[in-house]
Formats: structure tokens, C-alpha cells, sequence
């Protein structure tokens, strides 16, 4: 392809949660990780309400509605946040891969790499693969045209690992 159609990039990397790889749009995982990290440096909920219209590509882990007659000044915290703290936000990096839009590359994913589909209990499926087949991994997404590259930190932030957290 040419610099007018550049080719689509997957991220990917280790989630130390379900210790699997995951993969990921890379412009969705990154501007992703942008949103938590600028909700989990939020310390009130007028930092909420000033951040709301700037999220990208997740909302809130709260339903401003809740705190309409709560003043800007008004303290917040992740630790408080019944979203945060039943692992509902943001999505688990291993369940987003589930989504991914492509499901052919799910399918050549799990025959390429063993990857086998989960159950959690409370939060629902998510593709477990085994940090062993990356080589695996990487060519398979590569042989469906996508470029491929690794950060764990984004993952981290998504996967509520990284030190920002």
C-alpha cells in the first residue's frame, strides 16, 4: 500500500491480569489509554466534568447525572469508583481483543497461537493466549496485512497494572 492507504497497525502485548497476550487497534488502545490516564489524574468532579467532552474513546467510568448537585470542588477517587473497583473500567485489554472487527484474524489467532476463549465469572469472555506463541502471533496478524507492534505500557494502563494506576 501505498503513504496514501498506509497499513492498518495492531498492538499488542502482555497482560499481566490473565498473563496473555492481547491485540488491539492501535489508534483505539492508545487514545484509550489517553482517557484513563486523564480520568485516574482527575481528584474532583469538576475535573470529571471539565475531561467529560474531551474523552475519545471511553466514557466515564461514572454517570455525571449521579453528582448534578455535587460542587466542582468535591473530591473523587478511582478507589471510590464502584465501575473501577468491579473491573468494568475500562474494558479488560484480553475482552476488547474479542471484539476485534476482524474475525477471521480471531480465528487464525487461536489456531496459529492456542489461544482458547474464557469465562469470567462477573465481566464476561476474553481471549486468553499464551505468551509463548507471540511469534505466532505476530506473523498471523502480519499475514492479514497489518503492521504490528508491541507496547506493554499501554496495555498496562488499560489492563489497571501500570504504575499510573
Amino acid at each position: 500500500m501505498g503513504q496514501d492507504h498506509p497499513e492498518p497497525t495492531v498492538l499488542y502485548g502482555h497482560s499481566s491480569l490473565h498473563d496473555s497476550l492481547c491485540f488491539l487497534d492501535e489508534q483505539w488502545a492508545r487514545g484509550a489509554a489517553d482517557d484513563v490516564t486523564a480520568v485516574i489524574n482527575a481528584r474532583t468532579v469538576g475535573d470529571l466534568r471539565a475531561l467529560e467532552p474531551k474523552l475519545k474513546f471511553l466514557s466515564l467510568p461514572i454517570d455525571l447525572a449521579d453528582h448534578g448537585d455535587d460542587p466542582d470542588d468535591e473530591p473523587w477517587s478511582t478507589a471510590d469508583c464502584g465501575a473501577i473497583e468491579d473491573g468494568d473500567w475500562p474494558p479488560m485489554p484480553t475482552q476488547t481483543t474479542l471484539e476485534f472487527s476482524n474475525r477471521d484474524v480471531i480465528e487464525a489467532v487461536i489456531a496459529a497461537t492456542g489461544a482458547t476463549k474464557q469465562e469470567t465469572v462477573i465481566n464476561g469472555p476474553y481471549l486468553e493466549i499464551p505468551p509463548s506463541s507471540e511469534q505466532n502471533l505476530v506473523k498471523v496478524l502480519g499475514e492479514f496485512g497489518y503492521q504490528v507492534v508491541r507496547d506493554d505500557q499501554v496495555v498496562a494502563v488499560l489492563g489497571r497494572t501500570a504504575d499510573v494506576w
